[in-house]
């Protein structure tokens, strides 16, 4: 019976979802590693994205309508959701950290009672949160990187400002690939999370 209302919960979650994902053709991020209500995640997650999609869209149309004043007051906005995000990430990072040392005091591969055997599935989470950390630090340093160039380039009121604009799209588009990125890794690891449970 539970397995009857945990699918149908989960079958009625993933309908939702899909019905987002057909507006912009990707797949959104539901949970990270997390026993929290994933329906809350999900939404926070979309609309974040939708945000920053959104400023990217307004700082590519004050560049081509050549208006320097807004495109830096975007950019500033951009850079500040960016930063968020590296929170985020950096917070990701340290709870990933966290229930990695948690497996680890309770052992890689604890006894199994019935069997008298060992346990695989503690020692597959394990590879599980060392691929997790693996790919947030990465992912850190790629975000950090190009918050970074970001802060060191110019928006200059003449001739160059539709190259400089443009390098900085193409930065914005870079970070924003990340955040894709991600969703997509979570709602991976979601999805396996509720196969194993199962």
């Amino acid at each position: 019976m539970k397995r009857l209302i945990a699918l149908i919960t989960f079958l009625s979650l993933f309908t939702v979802l899909n019905s987002v994902v057909a507006q912009t053709g990707i797949t959104f991020k539901v949970t990270y590693n997390s026993n929290s209500d994933s329906r809350s995640y999900a939404s926070k997650d979309i609309k974040e994205f939708h945000a920053f999609q959104k400023d990217v869209t307004k700082f590519s149309r004050a560049a081509r309508l050549d208006n320097t004043r807004k495109a830096r007051r975007i950019k500033n906005d951009v850079i500040r959701k960016m930063e968020k995000e590296v929170r985020d990430t950096k917070e990701k990072i340290r709870y990933t950290k966290w229930y990695l040392n948690r497996s680890q005091d309770k052992g890689l591969h604890q006894k199994n009672r019935r069997t008298n055997g060992y346990s695989k599935r503690s020692g597959s989470k394990k590879v599980d949160g060392l691929n997790d950390l693996r790919i947030l630090n990465r992912q850190l340093e790629i975000q950090s990187n190009i918050i970074f160039k970001l802060h060191r380039m110019h928006l200059d009121n003449n001739r160059n400002f539709s190259r400089q604009a443009h390098q900085h799209k193409l930065l914005m588009q870079d970070f924003e690939a990340t955040l894709k990125a991600d969703i997509n890794h979570s709602f991976k690891e979601y999805r396996n999370k509720n196969r194993r449970n199962h």
